[in-house]
């Protein structure tokens, strides 16, 4: 509600008047919803710190289930009165949560260009004082004091303003004097002789006056009608149309009628035709924000159908053949089985729940792209690291080719690592046994600004795509009829490959036969390095590096996630030395020194100190912290999540549930990356 306020000199002057503003919203099938300023939220017993979190259902119920039982027919017949168009005021007494009664004056009118239901905009005033005044028969003097205060107010404040034009018009014989003409007011050449302001008012409206609006306006040109909606010293104020120039501009016209001066009124009038539009430009981003919750909330609603559908089958193939390997605990081929089948469904539980992240950081705008400086050789040996593995496990060749002239270039390579993995999973998921994929990086010499494109060719002999479902491969939730009862997932993979590569500047092409296999084709444009500093030295394959005696310093505050990988890394011949927290690692790397440790697996989130302060005074405050590799273990999956990692320190980030052949893999390759530098 902070917008409710515009400016410093309207909240100075209505705290002072104990006042403030509200507008109610009566919408048919909704609760009615009061929108109010700061003054107004402190009128109704609100602190400034509550203020904030508020919803415009529970201030309208503060404010009317506070009113005095006796005074809710006086409310309701005010309403009706402001539902016929006009001004209405109201005063009743009040329960306030901090002080008791308290007496208010209450006024409004109509908003009629609120088409969703009815909006009443009006004040509210805190007048306790003045009731109690009057209650107390005070001298006769204070009270005409108080009430002259109030009327001279009134014409203070409208003459205060800046209006296009003013009419001072004597009730007595209705002449009148017009002044401070300006804007496009000037252009209306209004016949003005001062001689009787409502007969020359009716014959102006007829010749310049917007034809829906004339009616309402028929108030000007009548004085009994006019001074008896004024009463003795009310304001009113209406909003209409003149025809400036063949096109409708909005003006207010207020009236106010002095308390001392009861033969004459003042009749001003104002340009609010920004004011207008204004309005209408945020009736119509309302309407359209309604809009795009409803889309979304539909989308939401497809999101976790799809989510749920697809999140049962591998959760009902765990439980099940959980409960077949509980009952047949004697018969191990039987218990094996079930193993297998649990951990496939895992496995694909995982892919599930990563892609639902990925979907949800790209859609929520927290996409960050961070270019470093990479060798795009060296740097897609993870990659090939974990579909090498893919493959060999369904007996797949899997062929990796490189026509690189400049491999060294600015990129994003997390973001490129991920696009690649996606495309090529696919390629091994829809390939057959004994089938073919081919993973081609070659440089071309197209450029893009000042980048150079690159392109990125997954090339298998699978299944194929067909010619249909290539329309709709990239949108979500989409898979494949023909392949969709053998092969699971929630179809995001494609749609979230496609919104990075679109956010990278590149392009993606598909070419695919049914029967015959796919070609996807991925261009990226990189800014190549020329002051490169490789030494040209040729790196082992981390597929010959032994683990065998290799020392690891596992820090994680969970003693069963610290237990699994203690196993893991047991069972590939390593020493594993645990702390349960940043600090304890921190402290036993100081005493023992980093050399005691081949490498170092590092939880994020853990109390005392988290993963990243441990990382940073590991690398910059402990001899030797700087060399030692750093893989970051941890349940946070999101992409900014691995940058935070990348950014804290450390070499590599790999997310929780652990993938026992995709760890060492890592550990292996950056154990050769530290060997030769």
């Amino acid at each position: 509600m902070k917008d409710f306020n515009s400016c410093e000199i309207k909240d100075s002057i209505l705290n002072d008047s104990n006042m403030g503003l509200w507008y109610i919203d009566l919408i048919e099938g909704k609760e009615p919803r009061m929108y109010a300023d700061d003054n107004m939220l402190m009128l109704l017993g609100y602190s400034s710190d509550e203020s904030d979190d508020l919803t415009p259902e529970e201030v309208y119920d503060r404010w009317y289930s506070n009113i005095d039982k006796k005074h809710l027919d006086v409310i309701d017949e005010t309403i009706n009165k402001m539902k016929l168009g006009n001004h209405a005021e109201v005063q009743y007494p009040w329960n306030h949560p901090l002080y008791g009664t308290i007496y208010v004056r209450c006024g409004g009118n109509v908003d009629r260009t609120f088409t969703e239901g009815l909006r009443f905009m009006g004040f509210h005033q805190d007048i306790t004082n003045i009731v109690h005044l009057q209650q107390q028969q005070e001298q006769t003097k204070m009270e005409s004091a108080y009430k002259e205060n109030v009327r001279y107010m009134s014409i203070a404040s409208v003459l205060s303003k800046k209006y296009d034009v003013i009419y001072y018009i004597n009730l007595d014989n209705d002449r009148y004097i017009e002044f401070n003409v300006s804007g496009e007011f000037r252009r209306l050449a209004l016949d003005t002789s001062g001689n009787n302001f409502f007969d020359e008012c009716a014959e102006n409206l007829k010749r310049v006056c917007y034809k829906d609006d004339i009616e309402k306006m028929l108030v000007l040109t009548n004085k009994e009608v006019l001074l008896g909606k004024l009463g003795f010293d009310e304001f009113k104020s209406l909003e209409y149309r003149l025809i400036i120039q063949g096109k409708p501009t909005f003006y207010r016209v207020e009236v106010v009628r002095p308390s001392k001066n009861k033969n004459h009124i003042i009749i001003a009038s104002t340009n609010i035709n920004k004011e207008v539009t204004d309005r209408n430009r945020y009736q119509q981003q309302l309407s359209e924000a309604l809009h795009n919750a409803e889309k979304a909330n539909n989308a939401k609603s497809t999101f976790l159908f799809n989510v749920s559908h697809d999140m049962r089958t591998p959760l009902n193939v765990i439980k099940g053949f959980g409960d077949i390997a509980s009952k047949n605990m004697n018969d191990k081929e039987r218990v094996r089985d079930c193993l297998d089948k649990i951990n496939n469904a895992s496995e694909h539980l995982l892919r599930l729940v990563n892609d639902v992240l990925d979907m949800s950081n790209i859609e929520s705008g927290h996409l960050e792209i961070v270019e470093e400086k990479v060798d795009l050789v060296s740097a897609s040996e993870d990659v090939n690291s974990m579909i090498k593995y893919l493959a060999t496990s369904k007996n797949i060749s899997y062929i990796t080719k490189f026509d690189i002239d400049a491999p060294v270039v600015m990129a994003d390579i997390s973001h490129v690592n991920q696009i690649m993995v996606n495309v090529l999973t696919n390629a091994v998921k829809y390939t057959p046994e004994g089938g073919k994929v081919t993973f081609t990086i070659e440089q071309t010499k197209q450029k893009y600004a000042d980048r150079y494109k690159y392109r990125f060719i997954i090339k298998d002999n699978g299944v194929g795509i067909s010619e249909e479902y290539k329309k709709h491969m990239f949108e979500d939730f989409t898979r494949e009829r023909t392949v969709s009862n053998k092969s699971e997932g929630l179809g995001l993979g494609l749609a979230i490959t496609k919104r990075l590569v679109d956010s990278l500047q590149g392009e993606i092409e598909v070419e695919s036969e049914v029967g015959k296999g796919s070609t996807f084709i991925i261009t990226l444009p990189f800014r190549i390095v020329s002051d490169t500093d490789e030494n040209g030295e040729m790196m082992s394959s981390s597929s010959e590096v032994s683990l065998e005696g290799k020392r690891v310093l596992v820090v994680e505050d969970n003693e069963l996630n610290s237990e699994i990988t203690t196993e893991i890394l047991n069972e590939s011949g390593m020493t594993v030395d645990a702390a349960e927290n940043g600090a304890v690692a921190v402290k036993r790397l100081k005493r023992k020194g980093v050399d005691t440790y081949d490498l170092i697996l590092m939880d994020i989130q853990m109390p005392v100190m988290d993963g990243y302060e441990a990382t940073r005074i590991i690398r910059n405050k402990i001899r030797g912290g700087s060399e030692i590799p750093i893989i970051a273990l941890s349940a946070n999956a999101f992409e900014r999540d691995k940058i935070n990692s990348l950014r804290a320190g450390m070499n590599a980030h790999l997310s929780k549930p652990i993938n026992a052949d995709v760890l060492c893999e890592v550990i292996k390759s950056n154990l050769v990356k530290k060997q030769f530098g």
